[in-house]
């Protein structure tokens, strides 16, 4: 099921996993961190989210920050039977290895059944 939109924004990698966290919480206001592997702004932000102002900002000033705590959830994605089966199988096979498992643990993440929040849709068009 998809949402018809109009315009269509283009934002870095954390940015889009911290604003999606904080609206989809229960939270009036909440401090955000987003991390894991890596992305286009590195593997490690800090924001903070106010709903009553419809915005997600970024804290953390350092260009590049890399602290690798998302080594931590990469691990954790090999110990996921169906992950560590499918990228040994690849490997395995000769073919392209997953380039990375936690990527593969976060689409778990985003298959419910092709179901949205109906809420979403407004802010979304």
């Amino acid at each position: 099921e998809t949402v018809e939109h109009q315009h269509h924004r283009t934002v870095m990698h954390h940015t889009a996993h911290a604003t999606y966290a904080f609206f989809d919480s229960p939270f009036d206001s909440a401090l955000v961190v987003s991390t894991d592997g890596g992305g286009s702004d590195g593997t490690f932000r800090v924001f903070f989210g106010s709903r009553s102002e419809g915005t997600v900002v970024r804290l953390d000033r350092q260009e590049g920050a890399n602290l690798h705590i998302g080594t931590a959830f990469k691990e954790m994605a090999t110990w996921v039977q169906a992950i560590a089966k499918m990228f040994l199988r690849l490997c395995l096979l000769g073919t392209e290895c997953l380039n990375d498992p936690s990527a593969e643990l976060m689409h778990y993440a985003g298959r419910a059944k092709g179901r949205y929040r109906k809420q979403w849709a407004a802010i979304i068009k």
